[in-house]
């Protein structure tokens, strides 16, 4: 456990002005047209589309942060902070930053926190009154943002197409799959297989023309639906990347059930997730537990819990594979398999 500055209480607690003045210097594409150099709150507020005298207001407080550098002449520029949000480099946090960390849906989720401490209810449906991904459907641009956080990911799902071994893997169901930069990474490495990605209908509306973009994208099967109904059967391996830390147990329990309806005695369930360590919460792993909770209406597992989830659903809990900190792959197979017995 950390030790915090009791002099740093203020400023943390007041922390949320910051993420909302970087958020909104990331929407408006601000560091985009500082690439060329420094510019002056006018020039830059013409090209946005802003109010100059607000905007000035806003690109002072992040210069007095250290987001952007400001000269004597006005002029604000890029540090090696604000790079990073950039929409075309290697590090960019961009996606990450409009689509997740400062999502101002989730934002607002946060707002209500205390409340759903003393309810018990979600503090995302206590807010919106309807679940995050529901939410989703109905407003596309929020939609299209999370998308595209959950996709600038990449790099980490090859480390973790890496960290297991797919070979003896014909078919992978990738079951809500987004636009498959999971599959891809997997399939880059293993030309002998194919993918299935399984997700809803308004989230794979993108995916034929992203995979169409990569040689391994003609081995995937695009296929639309809803992993609370069925999932599609026929798969060697089952994957469900970051999917049941959005659920509470019945539902989770549900997603897992339709998995194994669809697996044969031979398939292997796989889920790549946040493992709580046992003890006392620690630092990422209990800030992204209270981030499911709010947000997802879900938790975060120990390995003990995972057990336990997986065993409800017929299946064994054969193994826990590190793969790209902090997460690890979960690995099942079904219950009474000369696999699960060892």
């Amino acid at each position: 456990m950390r030790e915090l500055d009791p002099a740093s209480l203020e400023a943390l607690a007041s922390s949320y002005r910051l993420a909302s003045c970087i958020y909104a210097a990331a929407e408006l594409g601000l560091p985009d047209l500082m690439v060329a150099g420094a510019r002056d709150d006018e020039d830059l507020a013409r090209e946005a589309g802003c109010h100059a005298p607000t905007l000035r207001r806003v690109l002072r407080m992040l210069a007095a942060e250290g987001v952007f550098t400001e000269d004597d002449d006005g002029r604000f520029g890029l540090t090696s902070f604000s790079h990073r949000l950039l929409s075309n480099v290697q590090d960019s946090a961009r996606s990450m930053v409009l689509g997740w960390h400062a999502l101002p849906a989730a934002y607002r989720a946060f707002g209500a926190l205390s409340s759903a401490v003393r309810t018990g209810e979600n503090a995302f449906t206590a807010t919106f009154g309807t679940r995050f991904h529901d939410y989703l459907d109905a407003h596309p641009k929020e939609a299209a943002a999370y998308e595209s956080a959950m996709e600038s990911t990449v790099e980490g799902f090859r480390e973790v197409a890496a960290s297991y071994d797919f070979s003896s893997s014909e078919t992978i169901v990738d079951v809500g799959g987004g636009q498959g930069a999971w599959l891809l990474a997997v399939l880059e490495r293993y030309p002998a297989t194919r993918g299935v990605l399984f997700d809803l209908p308004r989230v794979l509306a993108g995916a034929p023309a992203r995979l169409a973009e990569h040689p391994a994208g003609e081995r995937i099967e695009v296929v639309a639906g809803d992993m609370f109904s069925s999932i599609p059967a026929g798969g060697d391996i089952y994957l469900l990347s970051t999917v049941l830390r959005c659920f509470e147990e019945d539902e989770a329990l549900l997603v897992l059930n339709n998995c194994r309806a669809a697996m044969s005695k031979i398939s292997t369930q796989l889920a790549l997730e946040m493992v709580v360590p046992p003890g006392r919460g620690q630092g990422w792993t209990a800030t992204s537990d209270v981030v499911a909770m709010v947000v997802y209406g879900g938790r975060d597992r120990t390995e003990n819990d995972w057990r336990g989830l997986f065993w409800r659903a017929g299946l064994s809990l054969s193994r826990m594979v590190p793969a790209d900190e902090p997460f690890s792959l979960v690995e099942a197979v079904p219950e009474g398999t000369a696999k699960s017995m060892g």
